[in-house]
């Protein structure tokens, strides 16, 4: 039985701090639609992630959550951080002078069930009935959701 079906005595939390991040993402998706003058997304992307890395520390340091102690704690957390989390960012972020924002943030709500069917597949990780369902909606969302061609034949993507 996988562990994301207890949700504990904190379940509550994590809700909010989960609606939180979808109003950031989204925040971050409509701001970086137009490019900064003079930042690409990587330094943008340095930046941003440095900042919140720094700010994150006092945090890791409070008793009971974790932190790092040794060199492989300490290189996985990088990588973590700078191979998957911030290289993804970048490619967003350069995706998005590209795409529309409502296009990038409709396809991007692929990736958790994306990560949860290959979860099930090559981790061999159960899906519970609300974890299905919650994939299914998602999944529906996106083909209702997407982009359309208006009566005069544009398409949106070129837009």
């Amino acid at each position: 039985m996988s562990g994301s079906l207890d949700v504990g005595e904190h379940g509550a939390w994590g809700a909010v701090l989960a609606l939180a991040n979808g109003a950031v993402f989204a925040a971050i998706t409509i701001v970086n639609r137009v490019p900064v003058a003079g930042l690409s997304p990587v330094p943008m992307t340095a930046i941003v992630f440095t900042i919140g890395g720094l700010l994150l520390v006092p945090v890791a340091a409070i008793p009971g959550l974790g932190m790092a102690t040794d060199a492989a704690g300490w290189s996985l957390t990088l990588v973590l951080g700078i191979v998957i989390t911030a290289c993804a960012y970048v490619a967003f972020l350069t995706g998005l002078q590209t795409v529309p924002p409502f296009v990038a943030t409709i396809v991007s709500l692929l990736e958790p069930v994306i990560a949860s069917v290959l979860g099930a597949i090559v981790l061999g990780e159960r899906l519970g009935p609300t974890g299905i369902v919650g994939g299914a909606v998602l999944g529906a969302t996106v083909v209702l959701l997407r982009p359309q061609r208006d009566e005069f034949g544009a398409d949106p993507l070129t837009a």
